[in-house]
């Protein structure tokens, strides 16, 4: 599903407003501006993706859920993790990928 049929699903304008609005660089995903498909360019939402995804583990790393100082800690580690997994689901799903609901252990 492309960005302009989205946005038109939730509401936020036609179809055809949407693409227009993409077309002219107006639609951003967390700061970064979505081409139209005609740039053909998904390699700036795979980009993201990735280095979202770095940074998130980076940071998990660093700062564990479990041992953490205090609960109110914890719970503010899950409450980001759980955003960096909606964010994630949504970049894989506008590059056509379905996000697995578990990361297979290595």
């Amino acid at each position: 599903m492309r960005i302009d049929a989205i946005l038109s699903r939730f509401g936020y304008c036609s179809r055809r407003d949407a693409a227009q609005w993409v077309k002219r660089g107006r639609v951003t995903i967390v700061g970064k501006a979505v081409r139209s498909a005609s740039d053909k360019e998904p390699s700036i939402i795979s980009d993201y993706a990735y280095t979202l995804a770095q940074l998130f583990s980076s940071f998990y790393n660093a700062s564990p859920v479990k041992g953490a100082e205090t609960v109110e800690i914890a719970s503010s580690r899950v409450g980001l993790a759980k955003l960096t997994r909606d964010v994630l689901t949504t970049l894989l799903y506008l590059l056509g990928i379905e996000a697995p609901e578990v990361m297979p252990k290595a």
